[in-house]
């Protein structure tokens, strides 16, 4: 008798389990219902479809880690709603007047919703995809989200207040037609490479409010370089207001750079090719004292033509005859190089050249020299100028 009763619970045991595992495996579809019932009758089932649908709970409602898979087409939602644990959501020319809070969850789409000025919210979501696509979003926000390498698509959406990161950051976030008013946030977030921005030429650049060091553009094929240098120009003002100053520099760079690359300048090459438009003042050391030793070591080939015949410098000229007149030794050696050591110097970064002491039977060496005292001088004029800087 007990090991009958027994056997009649398992069996019924078994059949509630069966029964359950079936309800949760079965698709629901909801349609034209105007409560948040709809959904809390359905709670346990894994896919649930809602169309022209009001759903008007006023309070927030969570649906826990029940529905896997959820598609929401042309209905309207009052209140605030928690979806918790969808693998797939697709949400699509939906009215919002309500907060909905995205948390946990990972393949998201939504189309051609009106969010009114509430907010869409992604919260501790392992994203693998994320799209919207004509959509307008009051608010939008994710905070502490793990993305998952894939871009986040924005296509043809009105973003009314911006976007705000918070932690963690994708990597690609796609800007296709975009009209953004507000900013692009990012609080506390650990950004190891710069962010892609991939963007249309209509894209307001200066609502992106980070750093030019953290992020790249990646434009689009049908943006000319003059188009480029507009865009950079606008992102070098939002830099001058938010960024520090290596971001400043970085697009200033760039902006330079494509002016060359569009049409060539020679004071904005040299500029590049001396100090890097200003930013590197060590390279303009670098160049001056390469320039220098260029110049000496070619007049220790020539000196004695050089200091003789063609610029003679009169005590210069007297100490070198007594050098030559003399048995060589270390001593007269080093002599002869600090001798031309102080000609190379006071024709390199001398501030008057005396042109009656030039000996123009010797043009091509005049010219040597004239062409190396005009490099000094400019080499002066830019370390004057690093100095007032300083």
């Amino acid at each position: 008798m007990l090991r009958s009763r027994i056997c009649l619970i398992g069996t019924f045991l078994s059949l509630l389990i069966t029964m359950s595992l079936k309800a949760q495996d079965k698709n629901v579809f909801i349609d034209d219902k105007h409560n948040e019932e709809a959904l809390i009758q359905h709670w346990g089932d894994s896919c649930v479809t809602i169309s022209k649908s009001d759903v008007n709970g006023y309070r927030t409602f969570y649906i826990e880690k029940r529905i896997k898979v959820l598609h929401c087409n042309t209905s309207s939602f009052e209140g605030n709603y928690g979806l918790v644990g969808l693998t797939d959501a697709t949400i699509s020319n939906c009215k919002m007047k309500s907060g909905i809070f995205i948390d946990s969850s990972s393949n998201l789409s939504f189309k051609s919703n009106d969010n009114d000025y509430r907010i869409i919210g992604f919260i501790n979501s392992i994203i693998f995809y994320v799209s919207f696509s004509g959509d307008t979003i009051g608010n939008l926000k994710f905070d502490n989200c793990n993305f998952k390498n894939n871009p986040i698509n924005f296509d043809y959406c009105y973003l009314k207040n911006g976007i705000v990161f918070e932690d963690e950051v994708p990597e690609i976030i796609n800007f296709e037609n975009v009209k953004i008013e507000g900013e692009i946030k990012f609080f506390n977030c650990r950004i190891i490479k710069p962010i892609i921005f991939s963007v249309t030429r209509d894209f307001p650049f200066s609502s992106i409010n980070l750093g030019y060091s953290k992020f790249d553009l990646d434009f689009k094929e049908e943006i000319g370089q003059s188009e480029r240098i507009a865009i950079l120009r606008q992102i070098l003002e939002t830099q001058k207001r938010i960024g520090l100053a290596e971001d400043i520099e970085k697009v200033d760079i760039e902006i330079k750079n494509l002016m060359l690359e569009q049409k060539f300048d020679f004071n904005l090459w040299f500029q590049r090719f001396l100090w890097n438009f200003g930013y590197d003042k060590t390279l303009l050391i670098e160049r001056l004292l390469t320039s220098f030793m260029i110049f000496y070591f070619f007049n220790i080939v020539f000196f004695k033509r050089l200091a003789t015949k063609v610029y003679n410098i009169k005590n210069i000229a007297a100490e070198f005859y007594r050098i030559e007149s003399n048995a060589k030794s270390v001593y007269l050696m080093f002599r002869y190089y600090m001798l031309v050591f102080i000609y190379s110097s006071l024709i390199f970064f001398g501030l008057k050249m005396d042109l009656d002491r030039f000996n123009f039977a010797y043009l091509p060496f005049t010219l040597y020299l004239m062409t190396f005292y005009l490099i000094g001088i400019i080499f002066l004029f830019y370390l004057v100028g690093l100095i007032l800087i300083r």
